[in-house]
Order: structure tokens, then C-alpha cells, then sequence
């Protein structure tokens, strides 16, 4: 099976040129969930798996992980998370609403249909 070609798009964000994926891979979303559960706590009871902690390093890591598996470039910048918290605050907000847009598929109510 050929994988399919990823497109791109270019999004201008107050000014910015931020390039993005179409679309995240199995693999994207696999390093997303990766960031986020290499500090993940877990207490286990008998069959049962108890989320005991994660932390704020967890959550950032999570953030960058989403930010390059969405961002191709910001004005033609490749190293993506940088570039972005170089950004003023503002723009850094917008931005990251389309990463998050993205990044965090939502199910559909009613359907099993990822939207």
C-alpha cells in the first residue's frame, strides 16, 4: 500500500505565513500520545489502571509534540515550536487554535464518525 501524499496548506494568521499539514499520520498522533504518557503516573490495582499524577512538563511536552506534527513552517521558519513562542501572545493563541483544531479530533454525538 502507497501512504498518501500529505498536502499542505498556507494560512495567514495576522500576518504570519503558518504552513500546515492536511492532515496528522497514525505516527503524528502516535508521538503525541507518546509525549504525553512518557511521564504519565499509574497505579495499578488488580486489573484496574488508576492515573495517579502527570505533570506540567507533561503538558508542554503534549503542546510542542502537537505543534510539530501540525506546523510545517511559520514565515518560513522549520523549527516550528520556536518560532511560535517567538511570536507575541496574541498571534501564539491563534495559531495554536488551529493546532489544536487539528491535533484534537472530535467524535461526532450520535456517530462514530471523527470529525
Amino acid at each position: 500500500m502507497t501512504p498518501e501524499t500529505r498536502e499542505t496548506e498556507t494560512l495567514d494568521v495576522k500576518g504570519h505565513q503558518v504552513v500546515v499539514n492536511s492532515f496528522l499520520t497514525g505516527r503524528d498522533m502516535r508521538e503525541i500520545q507518546t509525549s504525553m504518557y512518557a511521564d504519565l503516573q499509574l497505579k495499578q490495582k488488580g486489573l484496574e489502571q488508576e492515573m495517579t499524577g502527570i505533570s506540567g512538563k507533561t503538558i508542554v511536552a503534549r503542546e510542542d509534540a502537537q505543534i510539530k506534527a501540525v506546523i510545517v513552517s511559520i514565515d518560513g521558519n522549520t523549527d516550528v515550536v520556536n518560532a511560535l513562542l517567538d511570536l507575541r501572545e496574541d498571534i501564539y493563541e491563534a495559531v495554536l487554535a488551529v493546532v489544536k483544531e487539528k491535533a484534537d479530533p472530535k467524535v461526532e454525538p450520535d456517530s462514530d464518525k471523527v470529525s
